[in-house]
């Protein structure tokens, strides 16, 4: 389960094994072997990565509610909308609902 964590949040994130690896001083090598599960990852090192991808370790251990989407995981992209809609007022907001959907139903078509 962290294996899988581990590469999908990297990917999320749009990093290379080589960029993670030299963001946290290891091998790529070392990172590749905790995304297959053939090596564990210790707390330290666990840690670490939640730091790097601004996670939190029960997020990277599979630990979530089923219901809840953490920002956290959203690409860059999707967290700047974000960051944008809590800086609108309701009526604002409402507006931009509706343009979403209309875009969603034009697509429908």
């Amino acid at each position: 389960m962290l294996e899988n964590r581990l590469k999908e949040i990297r990917k999320i994130r749009k990093l290379t094994q080589k960029q993670v690896a030299e963001q946290l001083n290891i091998a790529q090598t070392t990172l590749s072997t905790y995304e297959v599960g053939t090596s564990k990852v210790d707390i330290e090192m666990l840690v670490q990565l939640a730091d790097l991808y601004h996670v939190s370790v029960d997020e990277l251990l599979g630990h979530t509610h089923p219901n809840v989407i953490y920002v956290s995981s959203l690409s860059k992209e999707a967290q700047h909308v974000i960051e944008i809609m809590q800086k609108l007022n309701d009526k604002e907001i409402t507006k931009i609902e509706a343009y979403a959907q209309s875009c969603l139903d034009h697509t429908k078509e």
